[in-house]
């Protein structure tokens, strides 16, 4: 399937902010060769470094696998982004986890820290480098605790003389990031040699036991396809502080992906459509080649939507006209004079 970045490079540049004068496609390819070259490959090691943190991939590979995630989401491209678009998502996706390198927690904060090193590549362009900031940070962290990051975005503004959807592509960016935690990130070499330290054992066997992640566009679902092995299975694994069967980490992470496909799919709708997400897990024993036990599972939204906060007021907080009730708009009418 074409990526994509392969359709972003076929563009004409006469089509990018400034008439031709400007070559986009080269600029991002010069940083992705930048950022492949000097970056991804120590994001693990300074993550490692500065927080202690035993990173599954988060280096090319990652970003890779980001990107064609996002292109099977888009698929195909033409009408859905313009080029400019595409351009700022693709720069974004190799910019979202760089600020691992000082530490994993928070490194989303941290991207203009390291976006700032590589300004000579954006032509010192400051309106392009913070739209690009905005939409890669917003891939997680929180905002005062509160992990709703895409909705501070503006939804929308002229960057360059071009119309920019930033919250779509933050969304984009931040479920293409969901979808992207597959066997491309796991540590084989480092596993099998039982380097991996206690606290992050589970990340790391997740990714390994999640084989394949398909965008079905004409179904509209991800199926997503893990395969267990008895030793994996049968012993708790670290995660950070606590200890979890393979298992169960599984069904944890896959719901949270559900969580993210509602979220994001407000901002996603425009280009994309996502309604389900289908698991299976095969559990093999060693030497076999069929599974002792398959579990399959769809995440999706079913039956009428039962609202936990019922009440007008706790659903528009930010609406203070709602404050005026039945009772309060009789009084305010009473007060009012008959013409």
């Amino acid at each position: 399937m074409k990526t994509l970045y392969d359709w972003l490079l076929e563009q004409p540049q006469d089509v990018f902010p400034g008439s031709g004068a400007r070559d986009h496609p080269g600029r991002l390819r010069n940083v992705a060769e930048y950022l492949e070259r000097n970056v991804h490959p120590i994001v693990e090691k300074g993550a490692l470094l500065h927080s202690g943190d035993y990173l599954n991939g988060h280096g090319v590979d990652h970003v890779r696998a980001v990107i064609e995630r996002a292109s099977q989401l888009l698929a195909p491209p033409d009408s859905k982004l313009n080029p400019y678009e595409a351009y700022l998502l693709l720069m974004a996706t190799h910019f979202h986890d760089v600020a691992n390198v000082l530490g994993r927690s928070g490194h989303e904060a941290r991207i203009p820290q390291i976006i700032s090193l590589l300004a000579p590549f954006f032509e010192n362009d400051p309106v392009e480098i913070r739209t690009v900031v905005l939409i890669a940070s917003a891939h997680g962290g929180n905002i005062a605790g509160d992990r709703d990051t895409i909705s501070a975005l503006p939804s929308r503004q002229p960057v360059n003389g071009v119309e920019i959807r930033i919250q779509l592509l933050a969304a984009l960016l931040r479920f293409a990031d969901e979808l992207a935690d597959d066997s491309t990130r796991a540590s084989r070499f480092e596993e099998s040699l039982n380097l991996v330290p206690t606290p992050s054992e589970v990340f790391h066997q997740y990714s390994l036991a999640l084989h394949s992640v398909i965008v079905d566009a004409d179904r509209h679902a991800v199926n997503l396809h893990f395969d267990i092995h008895k030793e994996a299975a049968m012993k708790k694994l670290g995660k950070k502080s606590e200890s979890v069967y393979l298992l169960d980490e599984i069904y944890t992470r896959t719901v949270k992906m559900h969580v993210e496909r509602l979220y994001c799919m407000r901002y996603m709708a425009a280009v994309t459509r996502i309604d389900a997400i289908n698991a299976t897990v095969k559990v093999f024993l060693p030497n076999m080649i069929f599974p002792v036990k398959v579990i399959q599972y769809t995440l999706e939204e079913r039956g009428y939507p039962d609202l936990k906060a019922k009440d007008i007021r706790k659903l528009c907080p930010g609406y203070p006209d709602v404050k005026c009730t039945g009772e309060k708009l009789e009084k305010e009418l009473l007060r009012l004079r008959t013409p």
